[in-house]
This record gives C-alpha cells, sequence and structure tokens, in this order.
C-alpha cells in the first residue's frame, strides 16, 4: 500500500507547478517565514531567510532535508523556497515546499513536522481505546478556530459549532482560540462559552463513536491519523471552499478512505458506521504512520523536483 500511496500523491503534486519558472530567477524574495534553499549534492545552504522566522520549525526541515537526503543518497542541483506556516497563500503563483495548501495550488506539500514528533505517541495514546459499539453514540470535534474566514466574518468551524451548541449528536468545541476573541464573537452573536471547551485529550476524545473533521488553516495536524487508527469512525465535514491538504489526504479521499457529511446530515446525526471503510482507515493510518513512507515520499518530491527544475 505504502508505494501505491506515495505514487498516486506524487502525480498529484507536480500536475500544476512552476517550478520551472523558480529556476529562471536566482534571487527570490521569500515570504515571513519563508526561506531560499539551494542543494548541491549531499550539502543544503540557506541563500536567504526571511527574518520573520519560526526557527524550530525551520530547523525541523532542515534536519529532515539532511536525513532525506544522506538516506537516500540523492544527488540534488536546484534552489527552492522552503515555507513553514500552517497554510500558504492559495494566490501565491510561485511553487513553495509546504505542509499544507490546496491541492490544485501550484506548491508541492512535504511530510508534516508534527507528525513526527507524534508518531511514537499516538500508538500510547490508543492504547486504552475501546471497541466501536463500546463506544459514546456521538460525532465530536475538538479543535482550533482556524480556517477560512468569509463575508459573513465567521470560518466553517466556528459556524458548525455555534449551530451544534446543544445538538444531541455532537459535541464540537473550539478548544483554542488563535482568531476570534471575545468581542468579535459577541459582535457576531455568539457567546464565546457556548463553544468553547477546555484543552481535551486524545483519549477523552476516544469515548465518541465519530470523530469529526472540519477544514482549517491548515490539514488537522494528526486529527486524521489518530482518529483513523483508532476505533472511532473519522469523517469530514463537506466544504466548498478550496481547502488545504496535506501530502497523503488525496488518496485517502480519492479511495473513500474519509466519508464525507453534509452540516445537516451531521447534526440530524444521519452518520453510518461502514466496517468496510473503516478496515481501510486503519491499514491507511498505519502506513502514514511509518517513518520510513513519510522519508520514501520525501525522497521521491525532491527527486522529482530536481528534473523539473533542471529541465
Amino acid at each position: 500500500m505504502k508505494d501505491e500511496i506515495i505514487d498516486y500523491c506524487i502525480e498529484q503534486n507536480f500536475k500544476k507547478n512552476c517550478i520551472n519558472h523558480l529556476s529562471k530567477k536566482a534571487d527570490w524574495k521569500p515570504y515571513p517565514n519563508e526561506t531560499y534553499l539551494e542543494f548541491y549534492k549531499n550539502e543544503i545552504r540557506i541563500i536567504e531567510e526571511n527574518p520573520i522566522q519560526d526557527k524550530r520549525r525551520l530547523s525541523f526541515v532542515i534536519k529532515l532535508l539532511q536525513v532525506t537526503i544522506e538516506s537516500k543518497n540523492l544527488d540534488l542541483n536546484c534552489r527552492a523556497i522552503f515555507n513553514v506556516t500552517d497554510g500558504v497563500d492559495p494566490n501565491e503563483y510561485y511553487s513553495r515546499i509546504c505542509f499544507s495548501a490546496p491541492i490544485d495550488s501550484n506548491h508541492l506539500l512535504m511530510p508534516d513536522l508534527h507528525l513526527f514528533y507524534r508518531i511514537k505517541a499516538i500508538g500510547e495514546d490508543l492504547k486504552n481505546d475501546s471497541a466501536f459499539e463500546d463506544k459514546n453514540n456521538l460525532i465530536s470535534f475538538f479543535g482550533s478556530d482556524s480556517g477560512l474566514v468569509g463575508e459573513d466574518l465567521m470560518n466553517q468551524r466556528i459556524k458548525f459549532c455555534n449551530k451544534a451548541n446543544k445538538n444531541q449528536f455532537v459535541n464540537a468545541k473550539i478548544s483554542n482560540f488563535v482568531h476570534f476573541t471575545e468581542e468579535m464573537l459577541n459582535n457576531l452573536g455568539i457567546n464565546k462559552s457556548d463553544i468553547s471547551s477546555k484543552y481535551i485529550s486524545i483519549n477523552d476524545q476516544l469515548s465518541s463513536k465519530f470523530i469529526l473533521d472540519i477544514d482549517g488553516n491548515g490539514a488537522s495536524w494528526d486529527r486524521i491519523l489518530w482518529a483513523m487508527h483508532s476505533n472511532c469512525y473519522f469523517i469530514h465535514l463537506k466544504s466548498d471552499t478550496n481547502k488545504n491538504t496535506n501530502w497523503y489526504r488525496p488518496f485517502a479521499e480519492k479511495n473513500n478512505i474519509i466519508p464525507t457529511y453534509t452540516e445537516e446530515e451531521i447534526l440530524a446525526g444521519a452518520v453510518e458506521y461502514n466496517q468496510d471503510i473503516k478496515i481501510k482507515q486503519k491499514e491507511f493510518a498505519k502506513t502514514i504512520l511509518r517513518q520510513d513512507t513519510q522519508i520514501d515520499y520525501f525522497a521521491k518530491l525532491l527527486t522529482k523536483y530536481n528534473e523539473i527544475y533542471n529541465q
């Protein structure tokens, strides 16, 4: 399954890009949280780094690059702009290598830095997981208030959590406010206490039969994988926006590994468990949670990038 996932996702990543244009200009200026890197054989050199930078994330990216290049003996001769934010502006034309971006953008998706810290820990989080039939018949979502803000000054997570307040089938709360202040919510007619929750651990979320995914700025960090790996059933709230994704999600969506439901269906509790899909979810999550899967994918991405850059 690993090679099938990697090959499909590499194909999707490179369907649309402008790598050739990047190679025609030597003095690209990186935006905040971006760094312009040069590769020659097994060496990595920083050409230019924006002063506004998440140093921890950048350090991880460079370490992951070093490990990938050395372990796979890659012979690269190219330059690339790396973006370490949760989601790259889809309107930015020139290709970035990043963690999260719309799949139909020009950007290329690398492994998620957060996941490398979580690969081993996820197994520990799930060791006391109960069987699906023993869980509460609830659809749960806990996450930050991030996501694309529309003309109504709200995003999908805020709107859904507000509508789900006191719903008998759904427990949806914002556990981390990074965008909306209490005053902003009041102006929108929303009581912050109605949609907020303290931090809730994965272990506590495992008591629900269904784990809901709602689009945010990034690609849900590790929610997709721990929920699929668990005995819970992972589902997605349908969205009409150009959502950000991570490198492996296109394969899951193509193969119906992530069932999608409308807001109306979820609020009505009209979500059905499918044993065959659950088996696929577990197998998929176990494959992606292997470090060799992540490294092999990244090596193929860098190799393909290098080929196009030098055409």
